[in-house]
């Protein structure tokens, strides 16, 4: 009987290896293909795009700022890629708060505008500010503040963290593209590398970028 339990146990152990290893291949599978999906129109480049570049990003982290003239400079060079951003809010509340602005202004058809905004401030945005930068975009101030708590920029949010826990990423500014995924522990990356990155010759890239992978 003995004998019988403990077959029983492994079997059943066994099987849910199985089915753990199988959902987690079938979420990485997905998470993959969800990344390309822009939140909320929050892209730059063609719609239709047949390369996309994925930055996970957060408008208080110092080194996305930094980086923010090497990509205007790389959006610039490849007009036919669709470069996505993803807000990773790791620096907590005004992290949140900023990234559900950017989204909120995307549903008004002004994430662009409003993404140069935001990555170019050293202080946080105030709530004071939002009629602000509202009335300098254009933008219904009364409609923006309310969609920033509204359930599709909540989903959003959640979603890129979604994928972002699946794919292990949790540093910002952190890139996919081509299938892989890049960060910046060797330093930060010229327009160059990006050049190189976009044709398919990573050896090179990969001198001044990280492989997550």
């Amino acid at each position: 009987m003995r004998r019988n339990w403990k077959k029983i146990f492994l079997y059943s152990f066994f099987a849910l290896a199985v089915l753990f290893g199988g959902y987690k291949v079938w979420a990485v599978y997905h998470a993959r293909k969800a990344i390309h999906e822009a939140p909320l129109g929050a892209f730059f480049g063609p719609a239709d795009a047949k390369q996309t570049v994925v930055e996970f990003l957060d408008y208080r982290c110092a080194a996305c700022r930094a980086l923010e003239p090497v990509m205007a400079e790389a959006r610039k060079n490849h007009p036919d890629v669709k470069f996505i951003v993803r807000h990773l809010p790791v620096f907590m509340e005004p992290s949140v708060f900023e990234a559900r602005l950017a989204l909120a202004a995307a549903l008004q058809g002004k994430f662009r505008e409003m993404h140069d905004i935001l990555i170019a401030r050293d202080a946080p945005v105030e709530s004071y500010e939002i009629g602000i930068l509202a009335e300098k975009l254009g933008l219904d101030a009364v409609r923006l503040e309310n969609e920033m708590e509204s359930p599709a920029v909540t989903f959003s949010l959640l979603e890129t963290l979604r994928i972002a826990q699946i794919m292990n990423i949790k540093a910002t500014p952190t890139f996919y593209i081509n299938g892989r995924i890049f960060n910046l522990t060797h330093g930060m990356p010229d327009a160059a590398v990006f050049d190189k990155i976009l044709s398919g010759e990573n050896s090179a890239a990969e001198e001044k970028t990280e492989t997550g992978q």
